[in-house]
């Protein structure tokens, strides 16, 4: 009886002792997985982090006053902005050799509640062959700074065109400039202004269409004054060189389209001058006219 005590006591010591360290395991193994999902966890969200670092530091500002088609990216280069400064535009030329982009300061985010915050832009063109990265503009801006977005190459790659939008909505339409689009040389930076609003570009951006004032029609009265819609201009991009495609004597145009066989088709209004403004003449039916370009 004695011994079988004794025997039974130590069976239950040793499965008492299994049982201990069977649990002992049991709960290291899931003290280990649960530290090994704590790691990882932690590590995608410095991973997150370090994402929202690296990204466009201003990507989250909302350019309330800027169309989708100025904020486009070329996602086949990647581009890494200086210290402080995000990139809002980047176009690859069309010889795929060289990219344009934009870089914006990251402070542009503090106009919303200061409009006299500070803030800056610059324009650069990189060569994709050597890396060599060229800044071609960088303006002085102020409060009611416009800024002249890339939105294309010319054909050949000869020029960049750039067309304005206003990155805040502080001071309105009185901020638009007269030449709502311009062209920049990607080699020296040289810009020219180009045409007006609602430009009609063609041939993979050769040549413009718009109308432009003449001072053989009396100037409109307001805002912005002392312009009127009396010509139509087709102007060479690369070349800088215009001709006048229509500038009759008080006259009102407007560019209605372009086809595929380059026949522009326009519209114009008479005007005449009242108290030195121009006034519509309701006695001449407004026409439609085409030309071949």
């Amino acid at each position: 009886m004695f011994y079988a005590l004794i025997i039974f006591i130590i069976t239950s010591l040793f499965i008492g002792t299994g049982v201990y360290l069977w649990q002992n395991s049991v709960l290291k193994a899931t003290k280990i997985n649960y530290n090994s999902e704590i790691a990882d966890l932690q590590n995608k969200i410095t991973g997150l982090q370090k994402t929202s670092s690296n990204d466009d530091k201003g990507a989250e500002y909302q350019f309330s006053e800027v169309s989708a088609s100025k904020l486009k990216k070329d996602s086949a280069v990647s581009l890494t902005p200086n210290e402080g400064f995000f990139i809002t535009t980047s176009i690859l030329s069309n010889k795929k050799d060289r990219i344009v982009y934009l870089e914006m300061s990251n402070s542009i985010k503090n106009i919303k509640n200061n409009y006299n915050a500070y803030w800056d832009y610059s324009i650069y063109v990189k060569n994709l062959a050597n890396g060599e990265i060229r800044k071609i503009y960088s303006p002085t801006t102020g409060l009611c700074s416009s800024v002249y977005f890339p939105i294309a190459w010319s054909s050949n790659d000869v020029k960049i065109i750039l067309e304005y939008a206003l990155p805040h909505d502080g001071c309105g339409s009185g901020a638009a400039p007269y030449y709502y689009t311009a062209a920049i040389n990607p080699n020296d930076g040289d810009l020219s202004v180009l045409a007006t609003d609602d430009p009609l570009f063609i041939n993979n951006y050769e040549s413009v269409i718009y109308v432009e004032t003449s001072a053989n029609s009396p100037v409109e009265c307001g805002p912005p004054g002392d312009i009127n819609s009396g010509a139509v201009i087709l102007k060479n991009i690369n070349a800088n060189s215009e001709k006048i495609l229509a500038e009759e004597k008080n006259s009102d145009y407007t560019i209605v389209n372009i086809d595929s066989e380059n026949i522009l088709t326009y519209t114009v209004k008479k005007v005449k001058e009242a108290d030195g403004c121009s006034q519509l003449d309701e006695s001449i039916p407004e026409k439609t006219l085409k030309i071949k370009i």
